[in-house]
């Protein structure tokens, strides 16, 4: 009888860990690894940029990303004014076109304050200092102020420090004289220009209205630089990051408990189910927390929820973590035994056929006298 051939394994099972990817799945690897490393790259770049610019400063023909874009004006000549991060700020014409890059006073944590008065002049106010300028971002006069001051303009149109009390009607037009233009507590969403028109902030950019509600402008960075607008650049990187080692890490496990081929299947759902779960558990846990802290700072002094709710609080912020924590190990378990290809019962024709020579071929037979040991043995009588 001819050879017969031993049925070729489609699966390499958990033994062989040496067993290379294929090169699809190898490429796939690399490309989304790239891509990856190269997110992280862009944001710590982003990142150090925008330090080394709040210390040295940017060139005037520089666009930025609008980061910590907080207060906008309008001059009586028509140019916009926009105030971000770091100590910038940046004029744009009437259609919207970027001019020019300015440098301003430190705003402490956020971006510094702008208002503007009829006689075509910007008040920009940081944290220890308010410059004036004229539209052309000439420095006409400084003052040394505290971070809180409320500031109104005189009868003659100078600025002037005023009494620090919450609720002062700051006006969101070009000031006249004996109104305020700043306030700690104000925070400006639009601004009534001198043609009529108004600015109104929409998210991260600035819409131009005409007087019959139709859009005419719109003040913005480029496309391009859209992309590095804080948060983005460090809110992903870091977490893109984890995910880079954590995908490094458990392609090396999973390679160890699956085959081969089954590897870029597990990985994947497991890569996707982690994304999901850790989002969705952030989400709920940030949203709580929020509402638990608000509440709290809600209450007055002396009330006697406030115990209560910082212990709740603190409950909160260390429960929620570790729950995701066991639930996900949980699912990941069953991710993998999911994964792993179940073993079939091999047949009893195969077992005697792999026990015999190669090819098929039986056992020598047994020389006479030696005794019979196996299974076949006769049972002594």
């Amino acid at each position: 009888m001819g050879q017969r051939s031993r049925p070729r394994q489609k699966n390499q099972m958990v033994g062989h860990a040496s067993v290379p990817l294929g090169r699809k799945t190898m490429s796939t690897y690399r490309i989304l690894g790239f891509v990856a490393w190269t997110w992280v790259a862009i944001g710590l770049g982003a990142f150090l940029a925008g330090a080394l610019i709040e210390v040295v400063g940017a060139p005037k023909w520089l666009p930025l990303p609008w980061w910590g874009f907080t207060h906008f004006v309008e001059s009586t000549d028509g140019r916009v004014y926009v105030s971000i991060l770091p100590r910038r700020v940046l004029c744009y014409d009437a259609q919207g076109r970027f001019l020019a890059s300015y440098r301003a006073p430190d705003g402490g944590t956020g971006s510094a304050r702008l208002a503007s008065d009829l006689k075509g002049r910007i008040f920009c106010l940081g944290i220890n200092r308010l410059n004036v300028y004229d539209s052309s971002w000439r420095l006409l006069a400084e003052y040394r102020v505290g971070s809180d001051r409320t500031w109104r303009l005189d009868e003659n149109g100078d600025v002037v420090p005023a009494p620090s009390e919450l609720g002062v009607p700051v006006v969101d037009r070009s000031a006249a004289p004996e109104e305020y233009i700043f306030s700690f507590d104000h925070h400006r969403e639009s601004f009534a220009c001198m043609d009529g028109s108004r600015l109104v902030r929409k998210r991260n950019h600035l819409d131009r209205y005409s007087q019959d509600g139709h859009l005419v402008a719109r003040y913005s960075a480029s496309w391009i630089l859209y992309p590095l607008t804080f948060p983005w650049p460090v809110a992903t990187a870091g977490p893109l990051v984890c995910l880079c080692v954590y995908v490094a890490d458990r392609r090396k496990r999973l390679l160890q408990q699956l085959g081969a081929s089954d590897l870029a299947r597990a990985l994947l759902l497991d890569v996707i189910t982690t994304v999901i779960m850790a989002g969705s558990f952030a989400a709920v846990w940030l949203k709580m927390l929020s509402v638990l802290v608000t509440v709290n700072n809600a209450q007055p002094q002396g009330s006697p929820w406030r115990p209560w709710l910082t212990v709740a609080s603190v409950v909160w912020f260390f429960l929620i973590p570790l729950a995701g924590f066991k639930v996900w190990s949980a699912v990941q378990k069953r991710l993998v035994k999911l994964g792993t290809p179940r073993q079939e019962p091999t047949p009893t024709g195969v077992i005697a056929d792999s026990a015999g020579g190669p090819g098929g071929q039986s056992l020598p037979p047994r020389q006479s006298g030696q005794q019979d040991t196996g299974a076949n043995a006769c049972p002594p009588r």
